[in-house]
C-alpha cells in the first residue's frame, strides 16, 4: 500500500531485544493503524479513537473529492452554444469549481487533520503522563509533546523521541494557525507520516508499560 496515501499503514512496527539483537514482538497494522497488544485502557481507548479520527478525515477527503467530480460533471452537462455560453466559458468554469476545491482541500481539510492529529497526540500524551506523574504533568507549560514524552521516558526508563516528522508537522501546524501557511504546502502525505508517528509512539509507550509492570496483557 502506498505509504502517501491517507492513512492505512502496513508497516511492520517492531521491537528489539538489545542483548540477542532479536525481534521480540510485531505489530502488523494493515487495516487500521494501531492495536493495543495489552487491550487495556488507556491504550485500547486510544486505538479506538485514533481509528475513529482516521475515518473521519478519509470521509472528510473522500467526501469532497466527489463532491468536486459531481460539481465538475454537473457543469459539463451544459450545451455550450446555449445560455450564452461558448465552449470556453463552460470549459473555464469547470476549472474554477476544480481550483476552488483543490484550495480547500489543500488549504484547509490538510491543515485540520494535521491539527486533529496532533492534539489527538497530546491529549494521549498527557492522560499517560498524568497517570505516571501528576506532579510533573501539571507543571508543562510549553512545548507538552516534547515534555510529556520526557516525563514518560523518566518514568518508564526508556527514550520515546519528537520525531523530526513531527517536527515539521508541527510547524506546518502552526503556520496554518497563525495565517502564514502558504497554498499547497501541506499535503496528504504530511497527515499519513504524522499519523505514522503517532502509532509509533503509542505502540513504544504500551510496549515501555508493559515491559516495567506498569500494565499487564489482557
Amino acid at each position: 500500500m502506498d505509504d502517501k496515501s491517507l492513512f492505512y499503514s502496513s508497516d511492520e512496527l517492531f521491537t528489539i531485544n538489545e542483548d540477542t539483537q532479536e525481534i521480540e514482538s510485531l505489530l502488523y497494522s494493515e487495516d487500521y493503524l494501531y492495536y493495543s497488544r495489552s487491550e487495556r485502557a488507556p491504550f485500547v481507548i486510544f486505538e479506538e479513537e485514533l481509528r475513529r479520527l482516521n475515518n473521519y478525515l478519509v470521509f472528510l477527503l473522500e467526501s469532497s473529492n466527489q463532491q468536486k467530480q459531481e460539481e465538475i460533471d454537473s457543469y459539463s452537462e451544459i450545451e455550450w452554444g446555449n445560455d450564452f455560453l461558448g465552449e470556453g466559458e463552460v470549459e473555464l468554469g469547470k476549472s474554477e469549481i476544480e481550483l476552488s476545491w483543490l484550495f480547500n482541500i489543500n488549504h484547509t481539510l490538510f491543515p485540520l487533520g494535521l491539527t486533529l492529529i496532533l492534539s489527538f497526540l497530546e491529549s494521549c500524551l498527557f492522560d499517560l503522563s498524568n497517570w505516571i506523574d501528576p506532579e510533573s504533568s501539571r507543571k508543562v507549560k510549553r512545548n507538552k509533546n516534547e515534555s510529556y514524552l520526557k516525563i514518560l521516558s523518566q518514568s518508564l526508563d526508556t527514550e520515546l523521541v519528537f520525531s523530526e516528522r513531527l517536527a515539521k508537522c508541527r510547524k506546518l501546524r502552526n503556520k496554518f494557525v497563525h495565517n502564514q501557511l502558504e497554498y499547497n504546502e501541506i499535503h496528504e502525505q504530511d497527515l499519513r507520516f504524522a499519523i505514522d508517528e503517532v502509532v509509533k509512539i503509542l505502540f513504544e509507550l504500551e510496549e515501555a508499560m508493559i515491559d516495567c509492570g506498569r500494565l499487564e496483557i489482557g
